[in-house]
């Protein structure tokens, strides 16, 4: 199968957005982090993309095939975690291993009011639980497409009637309690997947609008309603996806009139190593800006922290990418 570039480049981008985030928060500059908290968004985007057109022929080796992915790479951290807190004489953490090694730890995140147990050290695996969550209702509209025929991605006036309803499913969601945007996100990549229409001017030039309009209502709602439930749980997000919905067209728009540059781009050593171990990097990174393995236990130098803390992620990165491959194949042979 060839490799689609501007995928692999988006998917960088969203890794880097969220490593970016999370490591200005980590040094006080949250409105800096907030920029670039639009990265889990983008992964879902372009995870609803890639699977709108893959041909699931057997359903439960796709959800197994899923579940190895993920689940793998969350087993050998969550141990090495917990193998951390027990040498560190807090045996107490290790309750939350059933949470983890189950892949419920997301529904902190999905039920912000339900006080689920997690560990506060590494919330951001909430992902993980979206993601498998994503590809089983992959399956079941699979199942709908099958059965009508993917009519609805032909039909503007369906189709824009299906986002409204969702638009307010999601709404009422969220005051029972339920984030359901980030499956918005996902659908929204997937309807993308299915049109697969190419990158004009005019569609980019709409992108860009919808980016500044969403843009405008979040500073609108922000000053009006914000610490809602309204502006906590539909507005942020639904500006998230407008967000990283402009971002993935523009690199798309790259690719098309900025041929050679992007070529480079996408070509480079740099850009296929973090395209290959972005999971990786995903998971890892967060240890050594949390009480785990901080890069402030090792020294007081803002720079020299900053080196250490991408030097780190990257080997841990390395790491868990050839354990998790490894681990893989041995399960899959038996």
């Amino acid at each position: 199968m060839k490799k689609d570039k501007a995928i692999s480049v988006t998917r960088v981008v969203a890794m880097l957005f969220i490593v970016l985030c999370h490591l200005f928060m980590f040094y006080g500059y949250n409105s800096l982090g907030q920029i670039f908290n639009v990265g889990v968004e983008v992964f879902l985007i372009i995870s609803g993309f890639l699977y709108a057109n893959k041909d699931i022929k057997d359903e439960k080796k796709f959800i197994k095939n899923r579940i190895l992915k993920i689940n793998i790479p969350l087993y050998i951290l969550t141990t090495f975690i917990l193998l951390i807190y027990v040498l560190n004489g807090k045996l107490r953490m290790l309750l939350f291993a059933p949470i983890y090694f189950l892949n419920l730890q997301g529904f902190d995140f999905l039920l912000p009011k339900s006080n689920f147990p997690v560990i506060q050290n590494i919330t951001y695996l909430w992902f993980l639980t979206v993601i498998m969550l994503c590809y089983f209702l992959t399956v079941i509209i699979k199942r709908f497409d099958k059965k009508y025929n993917n009519s609805l991605y032909t039909d503007n006036k369906k189709l824009f009637k299906t986002f409204l309803l969702l638009i307010f499913v999601d709404v009422i969601l969220a005051y029972l309690g339920f984030n359901f945007g980030y499956f918005l996100a996902y659908f929204l990549g997937y309807v993308l997947g299915k049109r697969n229409k190419e990158i004009t001017l005019k569609k980019y030039l709409f992108a860009t609008l919808t980016m500044l309009l969403a843009i405008s209502i979040r500073l609108i709602c922000k000053n009006t309603i914000d610490n809602t439930t309204l502006y906590n749980m539909v507005v942020v997000i639904f500006t998230h996806t407008a967000l990283a919905y402009w971002i993935y067209q523009s690199i798309k728009f790259a690719e098309k009139y900025l041929k050679r540059l992007f070529s480079f781009i996408a070509d480079s050593k740099i850009i296929n190593w973090l395209d290959k171990h972005s999971m990786s990097i995903y998971l890892t990174h967060c240890l050594f800006l949390s009480d785990i393995l901080s890069v402030k236990y090792f020294c007081d130098s803002i720079p020299i922290q900053m080196t250490l803390f991408f030097i780190f992620t990257a080997l841990s990165a390395m790491l868990l990418s050839f354990l998790a491959d490894n681990l893989s194949e041995v399960i899959k042979k038996h």
